[in-house]
């Protein structure tokens, strides 16, 4: 019973994609989603209470490896604070900026969604929550670095959101130009030349 459940629920996720890809978050209907998947509405509101539910269901596994991720860069660069080596990171931005581009690219059909088509759902305002939720982050670390003297400058929290911002904004806009994978590795030397980070936080 459970494996056919899971095989249902994959069906309705696999049709919701598509419905979700080809119209958008406002304009996909659960009815032809249903229909898709082989279901009646009645069944499909017994797993999912809305559309938005439904819709934040599909995007969980992305919105998980983006968590991931940022978890993984929090916990190396409280190491490098608390061993006092806060330019360390920068040896590794690259790798990271790349890494991360990685992680849009497995995702790309749901993040392109996610960014672009998502206007009416509870995710509607990712694209400038996600660099202020970053901003936030950083400078709570900026906060911490500085009171214990490790740095000797605090750049004001709103430059830091709005640098976020336009540096977001750009690691974005390979999946907005629908760039194969391999030019948007390549675009990400060009924002690290662009975005200077160790000069705007001074370290």
């Amino acid at each position: 019973m459970k494996k056919e459940t899971d095989e249902l629920n994959e069906k309705i996720l696999e049709s919701a994609r598509s419905e979700f890809l080809a119209y958008g978050y406002q304009n996909a209907s659960l009815r032809r989603i249903c229909r898709a998947a082989g279901l009646t509405t009645g069944a499909l509101y017994k797993r999912y209470e809305s559309k938005d539910s439904l819709f934040t269901a599909l995007l969980e596994p992305t919105l998980t490896a983006l968590d991931q991720y940022g978890q993984e860069q929090k916990r190396r660069d409280y190491a490098f604070l608390e061993e006092g080596h806060l330019s360390d990171m920068w040896a590794h931005r690259l790798e990271d900026l790349q890494s991360l581009m990685r992680i849009l690219y497995e995702h790309k059909d749901i993040m392109q969604l996610l960014l672009f088509k998502s206007q009416g759902s509870s995710q509607a305002d990712f694209r400038m929550r996600l660099p202020h939720l970053a901003a936030d982050e950083t400078y709570r670390y900026l906060e911490l670095a500085y009171k214990e003297g490790k740095i000797n400058h605090l750049v004001k929290h709103e430059f830091l959101r709005s640098c976020m911002t336009a540096y977001y904004t750009a690691v974005f806009e390979p999946l907005a130009q629908d760039w194969p994978q391999e030019q948007a590795l390549e675009f990400c030397h060009s924002i690290m030349n662009l975005f200077d980070w160790g000069g705007l936080l001074g370290f």
